[in-house]
C-alpha cells in the first residue's frame, strides 16, 4: 500500500502509494487521508499497465515539521468531519464522497483531482446551491464546475431541500468550535 522515505530535505518527506486498478477502496481510503492531513507540495502519477496487477502509483510530496508532525494537522487540529460536521452534514458530506469516487472511477483519475474533501465539506455547510457558489469555494475553478459541478448540484439539491440559507455563525457546523 504505502510506505513512507526519511526526510528528503528541509520540512520536505515523500510518501509513496501503491492503488490497484481492480481494488482500489482500501488504498484510496489511506491517501484520501494521507492528504488530507497534510500539507502536499505535489503529485507524480504512473499507471502502471500490468494486467490483473495494474495500478495507479503515487509519489506525494508533502511539508513535514521537524518533530514530525504535519504542517496542516497542527493548524487545522487534523480534520476529522464526522467531528467538525452536524450528524445531517456528515450524512450529505458522505453522498458527496460517494459521487465523487464514481466520477473518479469513470475517469480512471485520483478522487481528490475530481474535489477535495475540504471542497467537499465546504460545499455542504455553505449549503451551495448554483454554479457561482461553487467557484466561489478555494482552488474549485471553471475547469472543475464544467466537468463536475452539475452532478454534485445536482446531489446536493436533493439532499438538502430547501437549504438556500447560510448556515448560523457559532452553530455546531462551526470547524472552529471544536478543540
Amino acid at each position: 500500500m504505502a510506505a513512507a522515505t526519511p526526510d528528503a530535505g528541509e520540512g520536505m518527506a515523500y510518501r509513496f502509494f501503491y492503488v490497484p486498478a481492480r481494488s482500489p477502496e482500501r488504498a484510496e481510503t489511506e491517501l484520501n487521508d494521507f492528504l488530507l492531513r497534510h500539507r502536499v507540495q505535489t503529485v507524480d502519477r504512473q499507471f502502471v499497465a500490468a494486467g490483473e496487477h495494474s495500478a495507479w502509483c503515487l509519489c506525494v510530496a508533502y511539508d513535514e515539521t521537524r518533530d514530525g508532525e504535519s504542517r496542516a494537522r497542527r493548524t487545522k487540529g487534523g480534520i476529522d468531519y464526522r467531528e467538525v460536521l452536524a450528524a445531517a452534514d456528515f450524512d450529505v458530506y458522505s453522498e458527496l464522497r460517494r459521487l465523487r469516487k464514481r466520477l473518479a472511477e469513470e475517469q480512471a483519475v485520483p478522487p481528490y483531482t475530481v474535489f477535495s474533501n475540504e471542497q467537499l465539506a465546504a460545499m455542504v455547510t455553505r449549503r451551495v446551491r448554483t454554479q457561482a457558489d461553487l467557484r466561489a469555494i478555494d482552488g474549485v475553478g471553471q475547469a472543475r464546475c464544467e466537468r463536475y459541478g452539475e452532478a454534485f448540484l445536482e446531489l446536493l439539491r436533493g439532499l438538502q431541500p430547501g437549504t438556500d440559507k447560510a448556515p448560523e455563525a457559532g452553530s455546531e457546523n462551526d470547524p472552529g468550535s471544536s478543540a
